[in-house]
C-alpha cells in the first residue's frame, strides 16, 4: 500500500493554485549530533523543513486553514518546531475566522527531544480550545498511520 505524502493529500484535497504556505523556517532546537543529521535524512527525504505543512486553500471555492503532517518525516512526529508551526496556524486560523482542517499522520511526539516535545501537546490542545470556543468548525482526517 502506497503512503500519500503531504504535498499528495494537498493535490487531492484543495482547489487547483490556491494553497498558500503559513510555513516560516523551523525555529531550532538544541539537538546532539545523531538527531541533527535524522533531521537532515528526513528534509532530503522529504524535501520539507518539517513534518508538518500549514496554510490556507480553497475546497469547492471555500477559503479554510489546513494541517497536513508527513509521515515520511521522522514518522510525522512532533517535536518543538513542529508544534510551534501548527500552534501558530491553529491561532492564526481562529483570528482569521476559518474553519480547520486537519490530517495527521503521526506516531506522537519526538523522543528525541524529550518532555519538550511532548508538552508541544498542550499548547496544540490549548489552541484548540480556543478556536472551538469561537466557534468555528475543526474538521479531522485522521490517515494511516495515526498512533500518537
Amino acid at each position: 500500500m502506497n503512503r500519500l505524502s503531504a504535498r499528495d493529500m494537498l493535490d487531492l484535497v484543495i482547489d487547483a493554485g490556491t494553497w498558500e504556505s503559513w510555513d516560516t523556517p523551523p525555529i531550532p532546537v538544541a539537538t546532539d549530533s545523531d538527531y541533527t543529521e535524522a533531521l537532515l535524512r528526513a528534509q532530503e527525504k522529504t524535501g520539507l523543513d518539517e513534518s508538518v505543512l500549514t496554510g490556507s486553500a480553497s475546497i469547492r471555492g471555500r477559503r479554510v486553514a489546513i494541517i497536513v503532517c508527513e509521515f515520511g518525516f521522522l514518522g510525522g512526529s512532533i517535536g518543538v518546531a513542529a508544534g510551534e508551526r501548527l500552534v501558530v496556524a491553529i491561532r492564526r486560523a481562529t483570528h482569521e475566522q476559518l474553519p480547520l482542517l486537519a490530517l495527521p499522520t503521526s506516531g506522537g511526539t519526538r523522543m528525541q527531544e524529550g518532555t519538550t516535545a511532548f508538552l508541544q501537546m498542550v499548547k496544540i490542545t490549548a489552541a484548540l480550545i480556543k478556536h472551538k470556543e469561537a466557534h468555528l468548525p475543526y474538521i479531522v482526517y485522521l490517515r494511516n498511520p495515526t498512533t500518537g
